[in-house]
């Protein structure tokens, strides 16, 4: 079953979406997503190593960054302004977002890195107050205002706190790590799967 899970994660993803779709009225607590979110990240962090993180190039992360955050944000401007002016505003938001936080247990799941997934994570969700307002003020002529205590309690509770419980504590459970290496993947997608859902 754990292996069938973790091989039609994409399936798996893809029902889920359309479930939430075709059930619009699950709603769940609002303090529920929180918790799963950051439950994805720490089952995550179980596949990064202390080596894997020390291999993560500061010019890696960087480099996505300014791929992310300035190249695509500005190509999608450019594309949209020509092609649906109206809409233009709303695709440089898109590009602008930070990465999700699952997307550190999307690339474990998918065999990526996910040591560069979490760091760039970090990053971009850390410039966002900055990079959003910013180029809207730039480019849209909006003033935007960004709720500097909110992000930081995300950036604290979803990103740094599941992080440090696993770096910090967690890891150095032998019972905890055997666990997650046999549940680990299959759980994020359960998680994540259910996340979509809602």
């Amino acid at each position: 079953m754990i292996a069938f899970i973790q091989r039609a994660f994409s399936a798996l993803l893809l029902l889920s979406f359309l479930a939430g779709l075709a059930l619009p009225g699950l709603h769940p607590p609002d303090w529920l997503p929180a918790p799963m979110l950051g439950g994805v990240l720490f089952i995550a962090c179980a596949r990064i190593t202390s080596r894997d993180l020390a291999e993560v190039r500061l010019t890696d992360v960087l480099g996505f960054g300014a791929v992310r955050f300035l190249l695509v944000p500005l190509l999608l401007w450019f594309v949209a302004s020509r092609i649906a002016p109206h809409l233009a505003p709303a695709f440089l938001l898109l590009g602008l977002l930070p990465t999700g936080v699952t997307s550190t247990a999307i690339t474990s799941i998918l065999r990526g890195n996910p040591a560069l997934a979490l760091g760039t994570t970090i990053l971009s969700t850390a410039l966002a107050p900055l990079t959003i307002p910013l180029a809207l003020g730039t480019l849209v002529g909006a003033e935007v205002e960004v709720d500097v205590t909110g992000m930081a309690r995300t950036l604290i509770g979803l990103l740094l706190v599941p992080t440090a419980l696993w770096f910090g504590i967690a890891r150095h459970s032998r019972r905890i790590v055997a666990a997650l290496d046999v549940y680990g993947s299959a759980l994020s997608v359960v998680l994540i799967c259910t996340i979509a859902a809602l």
